[in-house]
């Protein structure tokens, strides 16, 4: 995964990889015993960021529900932009990502 964002929030390390429509979504917690490890791959069909400076909130859609998780904003935004200049496995100009209702 070498385009691969990694950052933590509260004791959570995220590591969130998109290529082309595919997300794959790592999440360890180093601190908790019992090893509660995960990750988790999607097909992405929106995303987009909220937030202004410093920290954002970065919310996935996929056909099987949404998950929407903490994030430095200057990496949620070249998530978005990765994602929406993408478009299976090529580039494309005219994807966008969702607009924010509530900014």
């Amino acid at each position: 995964m070498g385009n691969a964002e990694t950052w933590s929030d509260d004791g959570v390390v995220y590591r969130v990889s998109v290529l082309g429509n595919r997300l794959t979504l790592e999440m360890t917690e180093p601190r908790r015993e019992d090893g509660g490890d995960g990750g988790v791959a999607m097909d992405i069909s929106r995303m987009w960021h909220r937030g202004r400076a410093g920290a954002a909130r970065l919310t996935i859609v996929s056909r099987t529900g949404s998950l929407t998780i903490p994030c430095p904003l200057p990496i949620a935004r070249r998530l978005v932009a990765r994602w929406s200049a993408t478009d299976g496995d090529r580039i494309i100009e005219q994807r966008r990502p969702m607009e924010d209702e509530n900014p």
